[in-house]
């Protein structure tokens, strides 16, 4: 049986508001282990990366390990010019505030001169193609659009989120790879490899 994306958006609503603490605590944990510990995020020079709000995978620990490896960290923020977003640079003392929908953006938007190496992406959903469902909005795969083919793209997935199938238009940009609590998926796979 298929959904459609408003069905599935709805279920992970739904299953989201389910999870106890403590197991999104645990996923949370686990998922860091996996990504921090990956080759493309150690060899990584800039780190794309998104600010997290409630309902999507933790990264201020992802964060905070990559200013601890040196990293350049990068993270969506909106520009009004494009009506769209934009990577810019992130500090460790960089000052937030409340961008467009609510999301958490650098208060200083200093865009980035390079696209980053490694780009973490969240998602309503994702499905084993490593397909995407966001909000609806098209926002992230804009800002994919302009990154370099060579930035390696990571969904950040709570093992709810998973799906079986997820409709796509041309617009709509696979990840590279999906980290899950359980393990990574990744191309020219559609089961889950411990790494």
């Amino acid at each position: 049986m298929e959904f459609t994306k408003d069905e599935i958006r709805e279920t992970m609503k739904v299953l989201c508001a389910a999870q106890t603490a403590d197991v999104l605590a645990e996923e949370n944990s686990r998922i860091f282990r996996k990504l921090t510990t990956m080759k493309e995020f150690i060899d990584a020079e800039c780190i794309g990366c998104y600010l997290s709000v409630d309902g999507e995978v933790d990264t201020s620990e992802i964060i905070k390990k990559a200013f601890e490896m040196d990293k350049k960290v990068c993270v969506p923020a909106y520009n009004d010019e494009i009506n769209g977003y934009k990577y810019v640079v992130l500090e460790q003392d960089s000052p937030l505030i409340d961008g467009k929908y609510k999301i958490p953006e650098p208060k200083c938007k200093i865009e980035i001169e390079q696209s980053p190496d490694v780009a973490i992406i969240p998602s309503v959903a994702f499905d084993f193609k490593r397909n995407r469902l966001g909000h609806g909005k098209g926002y992230f795969d804009k800002l994919l659009a302009t990154a370099s083919d060579d930035t390696l793209k990571i969904g950040l997935a709570f093992s709810f989120q998973m799906v079986s199938k997820i409709d796509t238009v041309k617009t709509d940009i696979p990840m590279d790879k999906i980290v899950l609590s359980e393990g990574v998926i990744q191309p020219c796979c559609c089961c889950k490899s411990e790494e």
